[in-house]
């Protein structure tokens, strides 16, 4: 038989402390005590995985509690990964009721990766690429897919990349741009009818969440020909119902949206 690596096999078992009790915290010297460890070797265990956010840190009590590195795990094993086998109905059936054409985009940290698609029947429609990476600061799609990152994440993000001028409509600011994403959050879409990303496009987006937070951007596009402002409505009414639907199905909290 292999033998176990002790350093990750003690890591493991105060992990295995956190289970029926998610929400609770542990001191280093409740976990010695639970799990008969020197205080030296939990501290450090416990250093590590605060580190990487499997673990994090209460600042007023000195305790630890699950990460969301943690929950991004988990929701890799069961919630994104069946994301798209979950939304692709969907897709379909929103494309047809909108005839637009519907994708899904997650913010990878660096752009926005198309992960699935759905387009009208009939007609001719604006087409992506499923695997397309499109800029983070993508009009609607982005304002969706940054509106609740981490302020830490999204200040670094700004930072480090300017805006792009892609029409003369784009938010280019970062003063303006903050203040966009706020305004998305506070309604729970986005919507870009000023041809912010391409000339002659219309589109909207919704967040779709899961048990962690954002999942996934919900985007419809067409022809800003096609759309006015009793269409903008109907289409984002629905979208707004199947971005709620999804999310639901995902395992997302009320209070996500907050």
């Amino acid at each position: 038989m292999t033998s176990l690596v002790p350093s990750i096999d003690r890591a493991f078992k105060i992990l295995e402390c956190y289970k029926g009790h998610e929400h609770s915290e542990f001191g280093v010297s409740e976990l010695s005590r639970r799990l008969e460890l020197n205080k030296s070797s939990v501290h450090s265990i416990l250093h590590t995985l605060s580190s990487n956010r499997i673990l994090e840190k209460n600042p007023q009590t000195q305790k630890f509690k699950l990460g969301k590195g943690l929950r991004e795990f988990a929701i890799i094993a069961q919630g994104k990964q069946d994301l798209l086998g979950i939304a692709k109905p969907h897709l379909i059936q929103l494309a047809e009721n909108s005839k637009c054409t519907v994708f899904l985009g997650r913010f990878d940290g660096s752009r926005i990766k198309v992960l699935e698609k759905a387009e009208p029947g009939d007609g001719l429609n604006i087409s992506v690429s499923v695997g397309q990476r499109i800029p983070f600061d993508a009009g609607c799609l982005g304002r969706v897919c940054l509106a609740w990152l981490e302020k830490k994440q999204l200040t670094k993000l700004l930072q480090s990349r300017s805006l792009s001028d892609y029409t003369p409509q784009s938010i280019t600011d970062p003063g303006a741009f903050r203040k966009a994403l706020s305004k998305t959050r506070k309604l729970g879409y986005a919507l870009d009818s000023q041809e912010e990303y391409l000339k002659g496009v219309w589109a909207c987006s919704v967040p779709v969440f899961d048990a962690s937070g954002i999942s996934a951007a919900m985007t419809l596009i067409s022809f800003s020909g096609r759309i006015d402002q009793t269409v903008t409505e109907r289409i984002l009414e629905k979208a707004l119902q199947k971005g709620n639907y999804l999310s639901g199905l995902l395992g997302a909290k009320a209070d996500l949206e907050d």
